[in-house]
């Protein structure tokens, strides 16, 4: 119950600020959050001194990914193999996040399903919210709730949004947060150099695989 608390009120306070944050937590924080001990913070990644989940240096191998989308689907490491993904770290709360929605759907369906794949994975403090957002904003990318703050903290997380490419061998080897008017050339960019090492068979430099 606490770790779903600490990861609600740091959420709350990047939601308030509406833009890519840091998750501070002020001196007045509830008790349930100032008052836990530092390896109950460390197990849930979190910094015992800033309270923010710990930033992971760049390039960094990817955690063995599985995921469970909200339409059932399981999307996990061997799916992804030899492919250039995009993970999306998001919240329907967060306004840059849904100004972003529109050119990431562009982005998701320019390039072949057998080399790219995009996932979002979401901080919302419910399922059925993210779910009735989805709804009335219908979009094709694959889409998971981060409900135990999990992949967050595997990736460092330290903002909303947040996205990272993981190229063909397995390896985090971009990272940027917030999203302006410049943010989707700047992915863009990123994904296409990634996407320009993958061999005309659809594999790597070599025998990629994401680790």
């Amino acid at each position: 119950m606490r770790s779903f608390r600490l990861g609600a009120t740091l959420l709350a306070l990047c939601a308030a600020f509406g833009s890519a944050q840091a998750f501070a937590v002020p001196p007045d924080a509830p008790p349930e959050v100032r008052d836990m001990k530092p390896e109950e913070l460390k197990k849930m990644g979190v910094d015992p001194e800033t309270l923010q989940f710990a930033p992971k240096q760049l390039p960094f191998p990817a955690p063995d990914l599985n995921f469970r989308t909200l339409d059932g689907k399981t999307i996990g490491t061997k799916d992804l193999a030899g492919k250039v993904v995009v993970l999306d770290f998001w919240a329907t709360w967060c306004p840059p996040c849904r100004a972003a929605l529109p050119e990431l759907e562009v982005i998701a369906k320019r390039y072949p399903a057998a080399k790219f794949a995009m996932v979002s994975v979401s901080a919302d403090f419910a399922e059925p919210t993210l779910r009735l957002f989805l709804a009335s904003h219908p979009t094709s990318i694959a889409q998971v709730w981060d409900g135990n703050h999990r992949l967050r903290a595997l990736f460092g997380v330290q903002g909303f949004p947040t996205y990272f490419v993981i190229d063909a061998q397995g390896q985090v080897v971009h990272r940027q947060i917030d999203w302006t008017p410049t943010s989707g050339a700047t992915l863009t960019k990123a994904i296409e150099t990634q996407l320009g090492k993958i061999g005309a068979d659809g594999t790597g430099n070599s025998t990629a695989a994401l680790r």
